[in-house]
């Protein structure tokens, strides 16, 4: 409801409470869309390979594949989100008490991969590591659909 034109008349406490119960569903509504179970397999198996560009020579040919498979990666990741989102009929960010058991030891991996580098000084660190991360990403999605009180909320109803 606009309130800057002071000509219009305050809506009614009635009225915006009304409103009030309104966008209160609309958010509960949004916020209780569940991820299909594939979506977060499916980022990890893009993610997981991802770390192998950094084994490419450093020739043309080599900086090719390198573009292509940056390429790949991103379409890949644009198709994921495009059906997960057809999928859900919405765009849903989950909130950081859902993400962060992905996030909190994906840093850790990476951080720990930074000083195994500076140790070993291999590209294979950066392929672990994409493993590694894409593999936390894939067990993410079980262990939210097991752990979101979204999902509980539907299984009990």
């Amino acid at each position: 409801m606009e309130t800057d034109d002071p000509h219009r008349p305050r809506p009614s406490a009635d009225e915006a409470a009304a409103v009030l119960r309104e966008a209160e569903q609309l958010t509960s509504d949004v916020a209780a869309v569940k991820v299909p179970a594939w979506y977060f397999p499916a980022l990890g198996a893009v993610v997981a390979p991802y770390g192998l560009i950094t084994l490419l020579p450093d020739t043309a040919v080599g900086v090719g594949a390198t573009f292509g498979g940056v390429a790949a990666f991103l379409i890949a990741i644009a198709l994921i989100a495009h059906y997960g989102v057809k999928q859900m009929g919405v765009l849903r960010w989950l909130t950081w008490r859902e993400t962060w058991p992905v996030f909190v030891p994906a840093g850790v991996l990476l951080v720990a991969a930074s000083a195994v580098y500076l140790v070993v000084d291999s590209a294979w660190v950066w392929v672990a590591l994409s493993l590694a991360v894409g593999v936390l990403i894939a067990a993410f999605g079980p262990y939210h659909r097991r752990t979101s009180p979204f999902y509980r909320r539907a299984e009990s109803s």
